[in-house]
């Protein structure tokens, strides 16, 4: 679950308003900001907003690497 502007993110042990750096593309790290905690999840804030199209992207070349 993600969008420009933060993630939920599952069975990291965290408490809100703890700044960390999430790896959202392979060797980018990405500052962001816990806002809130339910159970084992919990909701990420992007310090700056994220093009999720990189995802498609990342995720799209190695696709086309493992076929070729």
């Amino acid at each position: 679950n993600i969008s420009t502007t933060g993630a939920m993110i599952e069975g990291a042990h965290v408490t809100p308003e703890t700044e960390l750096l999430i790896e959202l593309l392979p060797n980018e790290m990405f500052r962001a900001k816990v806002r809130w905690v339910d159970g084992e999840h919990a909701g990420l804030q992007f310090a700056r907003p994220f093009n999720v199209e990189r995802l498609n992207a990342t995720a799209s070349s190695r696709l086309m690497r493992r076929s070729a």
